[in-house]
């Protein structure tokens, strides 16, 4: 009776600790990238962007290692819609299903261009599309087109086309 005892003293105290160790802190959230439902990839010079699901990854082709961005260290937005790389100028462009736009360049650095988002259309703000010629980035949307100057980061054409 006191070796059964023990057995099960032993197997408690076993996965009790397995438990706690296994858990992540509390406010903390671990993102596992999915292999099987990526939406799109885009390519830059040293790194592989690619969006699963609604979260962005990079994988970088010299470390071979995978990095999640997500609202708490790079993002400005919670659900990534599309990715779109500038090769000219060096940048990841990301849409977010809430109309808002971030720049990601190579070295690190975020700009935000909450413009669509701050809007007050009485419009769907879904962005549709992008293209990149010269310093100008076209967005589409679903109301109409916006054009953004690259360099100031700023909205330098809209029209409302319905």
């Amino acid at each position: 009776m006191i070796m059964i005892k023990r057995l099960l003293f032993i197997l408690i105290a076993f996965v009790s600790f397995t438990t706690a160790v296994a858990q992540t802190a509390v406010g903390n959230w671990k993102v596992y990238s999915m292999f099987s439902d990526i939406k799109k990839m885009e390519q830059s010079h040293n790194k592989v962007y690619y969006l699963s699901g609604t979260n962005l990854f990079s994988f970088d082709k010299e470390t071979e290692e995978t990095y999640s961005y997500t609202l708490k260290n790079k993002l400005n937005d919670i659900t990534v819609d599309n990715i779109y790389y500038n090769n000219e100028k060096n940048y990841l462009l990301i849409t977010y299903s809430s109309g808002n736009i971030d720049l990601l360049y190579d070295d690190g650095t975020v700009v935000n261009l909450p413009d669509i988002k701050k809007s007050t259309l009485n419009y769907s703000l879904e962005i549709n599309d992008v293209a990149f010629l010269g310093d100008c980035i076209y967005v589409a949307t679903k109301f109409g087109l916006i054009v953004f100057d690259e360099t100031r980061h700023e909205v330098k054409y809209s029209g409302v086309y319905d």
